[in-house]
């Protein structure tokens, strides 16, 4: 098993229909230079599209679940590449301010 699930928490079966809509909501997800945080406009739509009318309480947790998944890919992307600013987000001697 690889490491990152070795520790997982229990997942709470009552809670599933939550993951599964974030990941439905996250999926579509826009942004011009990277990805775009889910809104309430976008749940909004969602819900309708999906005829589901998902409480407040499970709005906040997709909120909840984005702002973790953010932080994941900031962490993810902290140690990359830039293209534009060469190694882990320094500048090339050759870029200008």
């Amino acid at each position: 098993m690889p490491a990152l699930l070795e520790d997982e928490p229990e997942f709470y079966p009552a809670l599933q229909h939550i993951w599964n809509w974030f990941h439905q909501l996250s999926n579509t997800r826009g942004g011009g230079f990277g990805p775009a945080p889910i809104t309430f406009q976008e749940i909004a739509a969602w819900a309708g599209l999906m005829q589901t009318e998902p409480t407040p309480w499970e709005i906040e947790q997709i909120i909840r679940l984005d702002a973790v998944w953010f932080k994941l890919q900031a962490e993810r992307d902290k140690d990359k590449p830039d293209k534009r600013r060469g190694k882990k987000g320094v500048r090339n001697a050759s870029e200008s301010n």
